[in-house]
């Protein structure tokens, strides 16, 4: 058989299942917000609409973040990607960061979600996988992780 003859032999759904479960047992990814920012928990709390569908957005007077249809506006936008990123984690109630808290917390949650998923990627480099079941595992980690929203990050977006 010559090289250009080979073909990828896809895996079933079920062994990359089974390979994302293997992998997600040894991460441990931290929670956020708690354990990226020291809250004032007898501080101002700040209720977060619950929801599936979040997404935010910037307009010429700040940004939006939008659950399940609720929109809420932010005149600071490291306060509305660390609101973004409680809802993405199912966070209903949260101590009030001032922005510097808040940017800081985003920032360890987008590098901690950079960090698991080149440790995920690491993983998967020695074995003879196609791209596109590389990205199924990655994103098979992630939700097991509770880490799932990672495509949302809208870093590359710069918000501030």
């Amino acid at each position: 058989m010559n090289e250009g003859d080979y073909k990828w032999i896809p895996l079933e759904h079920e062994k990359l299942a089974g390979l994302a479960t293997k992998i997600a047992a040894g991460i441990t990814p931290r929670k956020f917000p708690d354990e990226f920012a020291e809250l004032d928990p007898r501080g101002e709390i700040t209720r977060i609409p619950g929801g599936k569908e979040v997404s935010m957005y910037r307009e010429l007077e700040g940004v939006f973040v939008m659950i399940d249809g609720d929109r809420l506006f932010f005149n600071q936008p490291a306060f509305a990607k660390f609101i973004f990123y409680c809802a993405k984690a199912g966070v209903t109630e949260v101590a009030v960061p001032d922005a510097k808290v808040a940017k800081k917390a985003v920032k360890g949650l987008e590098q901690e979600i950079g960090n698991v998923t080149y440790s995920i990627e690491s993983e998967l480099d020695s074995l003879n996988l196609s791209e596109g079941e590389k990205r199924e595992i990655i994103q098979a980690v992630l939700d097991k992780l509770g880490l799932g929203y990672y495509s949302d990050i809208v870093s590359r977006e710069e918000l501030w």
